[in-house]
């Protein structure tokens, strides 16, 4: 049975002529800042501020822990150096506020950006049930940590991967650059090697004809190629690939 995805015209802007996007984003912004207690409940943000800060004094990322009693100097790559410069340097400068409004900011992004993508083959309505109701499955995971800065990362990467698979060829290189900063953001980016790979799966799988699906897998391999050499683009190389889980989230 052969299935075709039909793409529906929709408009962008509600009937009072505000862009949906932008008003869902708005009230998602305002939720996070009304509910700031929430957002820095529990004390990681301290273990990632303190990381941060000493990244920072010593202008260089620590290869041994640092901080520990009963393990010192053993070795150690902190996955999340980048977004926890960002934290630090927002606590020391805005205080509890900055690490509030930068949450509140990254859910938005990435709401608004789910919604933008839906509203290209669904009708608003639906569109915007679907970005609320990933909104709404997020609500537990919206703390102020370093895997809230790469929501927004992780809709461009999804988004870029059904753009291309719906035009039923691989992503563009440019693509694969995202994943540079995902890595030196969060672990999860291992999650959008993983996307890549079942799309690239199902590019090959789907294809009508032998021909076509050698040209998808080398599409594929080639974007699936860059992306893993984009991510060994950190201070650990690929000693970062061994790192996933030192530290918390």
């Amino acid at each position: 049975m052969t299935m075709a995805i039909v793409a529906i015209s929709c408009p962008a802007r509600s009937r009072f002529g505000v862009s949906l996007p932008l008003l869902l984003g708005v009230l998602v912004y305002t939720k996070v800042i009304l509910s700031g207690g929430v957002v820095i409940h529990d004390t990681d943000p301290y273990w990632h501020i303190a990381i941060g800060r000493w990244i920072i004094a010593h202008h260089a990322v620590p290869l041994h822990d640092v901080f520990s009693f009963s393990m010192a100097e053993a070795p150690w790559d902190p996955p999340e150096w980048l977004s926890e410069i960002v934290m630090a340097w927002l606590f020391d400068t805005f205080g509890w506020p900055g690490l509030v409004v930068a949450t509140g900011l990254s859910i938005a992004a990435a709401v608004m950006m789910l919604l933008r993508a839906l509203l290209r083959t669904l009708p608003p309505v639906i569109a915007t049930i679907g970005a609320v109701l990933a909104w709404g499955t997020s609500l537990s995971f919206i703390v102020a940590r370093p895997h809230i800065f790469t929501l927004p990362i992780l809709v461009a990467w999804a988004a870029g991967l059904v753009s291309a698979r719906s035009r039923d060829r691989a992503p563009s290189p440019r693509l694969a650059l995202l994943m540079t900063l995902w890595v030196n953001v969060h672990p999860s980016y291992i999650l959008g090697l993983g996307l890549a790979a079942l799309f690239a799966g199902e590019a090959i799988v789907l294809a009508p004809d032998w021909r076509s699906r050698v040209r998808a897998a080398r599409g594929w391999r080639l974007f699936g190629a860059l992306a893993i050499l984009a991510a060994l683009i950190t201070p650990y190389g690929v000693d970062g690939y061994c790192c996933l889980s030192s530290s918390p989230t």
